[in-house]
């Protein structure tokens, strides 16, 4: 039998997947492990899930400093909230898969707040 093509064997299934459906397998095999993500889930889906490190790496680098503003600035409640619907959160964390996942993990929770 001849198989063409370049194909991978997944080393979460154990499947061996073509090329074109990796990332997609790789998603779907993540997303169906726990109902709520953890922490270290949430982290894998952010580094094998977003192909552009750019974007990845602008994403890491934002929550860190959520979380680094927290750290310094323990009873400043404005650090402890971000605005969902912001653009900078949309476009440079929300866009990244796993993200919000990771969030959510680490006790940030959606909330509808008034005034903000």
């Amino acid at each position: 039998m001849s198989v063409n093509g370049i194909y991978y064997t997944c080393p979460l299934s154990g499947e061996v997947i073509p090329k074109s459906d990796y990332v997609s397998h790789l998603e779907t095999f993540l997303n169906s492990l726990e109902p709520v993500p953890s922490m270290e889930t949430s982290a894998v889906k952010i580094m094998c899930l977003n192909t552009h490190r750019e974007n990845r790496e602008k994403a890491i680098e934002i929550i860190g400093k959520y979380l680094n503003n927290i750290k310094s600035n323990p009873d400043e409640d404005k650090y402890k909230k971000i605005k969902w619907n912001h653009k900078l959160f949309q476009e440079k964390i929300h866009s990244q898969k796993g993200a919000t996942d990771f969030l959510k993990s680490i006790g940030w929770a959606e909330e509808t707040v008034d005034d903000i």
